[in-house]
């Protein structure tokens, strides 16, 4: 029943885009706050990914639990690629930071490929091919559960934005950096711990995901694209923006499988992504 596709894969594409804005966030929070495109954000999703089905694995262990042991490592991982590679060229030419976050990408890529090998991996779990009945509607667990984290976290992290010393001024650090300055704010301190935070950000979306998807070290660079389409969709800085942007990929995304056919998917949010930027460069939400 056509009807039932629909409601499917519209259901589906909703809970996939809450991830994609979720990757999304930590992307922002980098671009925003810390003023610079980061390349490599794609590569923390797999980091996050490689470190839940290596603790899970280890230790025996739920992915979920394994965020306990995955979420600090993904915070050092994000400060120490911050202090090392980032720090040194915040003050240089744009072409120079876009070189330094492409080669920290490969970096990084390289160094899962040594560390894991080039096969592709998953986790398993009781939920991974289970799924939920409700009417005529399946719902898989691995995702409904992703889906639920997501919320969660997003959750958390407009409180940290809005209701903490940290939040307000990651805020007006980005709104105006000399301004936030003067008034006592140590920015160097905050771009550290705004790039942990993106990483963990992103930890979690890959800890979500991995217990549903087969993943390669090269796959970091697909989710940095989307990350790139949902802020373009939604606009650069825009929170509202950024989960309207993330749903919108999501769907586009799903529903793309029924207009045209699997392969070429990915087509149609690519069009209407350059429809965006043709006519609305700022974002659907973003301001000038």
């Amino acid at each position: 029943m056509l009807l039932s596709r629909i409601i499917q894969c519209t259901i589906v594409g909703i809970m996939m885009g809450s991830i994609y804005a979720l990757i999304a966030f930590g992307f922002n929070i980098i671009s925003g706050v810390v003023k610079i495109t980061n390349f490599s954000h794609g590569m923390f999703v797999l980091i996050g990914m490689y470190l839940t089905m290596a603790f899970s694995q280890a230790f025996g262990i739920d992915p979920y639990v394994a965020l306990i042991l995955t979420l600090p490592c993904a915070f050092l991982i994000g400060v120490i690629c911050h202090k090392l590679f980032v720090q040194p060229i915040l003050n240089a030419p744009k072409i120079n930071q876009f070189i330094l976050t492409l080669g920290l990408m490969i970096f990084l890529e390289n160094m899962l490929l040594i560390i894991f090998g080039g096969d592709f991996r998953g986790l398993t779990t009781w939920y991974t091919s289970a799924s939920i009945l409700i009417g005529f509607i399946s719902i898989n667990y691995a995702l409904l559960f992703a889906f639920f984290a997501t919320i969660l976290t997003m959750g958390g992290l407009l409180y940290i934005l809005y209701h903490t010393r940290l939040g307000k001024a990651m805020r007006a650090i980005a709104d105006d950096r000399e301004a936030a300055a003067l008034l006592g704010t140590n920015i160097r301190n905050i771009y550290t711990v705004s790039f942990g935070l993106a990483a963990v950000l992103a930890g979690i979306a890959g800890a979500a995901t991995i217990t549903y998807l087969i993943i390669t070290p090269n796959d970091g660079r697909a989710v940095v694209i989307k990350a790139f389409i949902v802020t373009i969709f939604g606009g650069a800085g825009s929170i509202g923006g950024t989960i309207l942007g993330g749903l919108i990929l999501g769907l586009l995304e799903n529903l793309g499988v029924l207009i045209i056919n699997p392969s070429l998917a990915s087509a149609l949010s690519l069009s209407v992504m350059i429809l965006v930027i043709l006519f609305r460069p700022t974002g659907l939400l973003g301001k000038k």
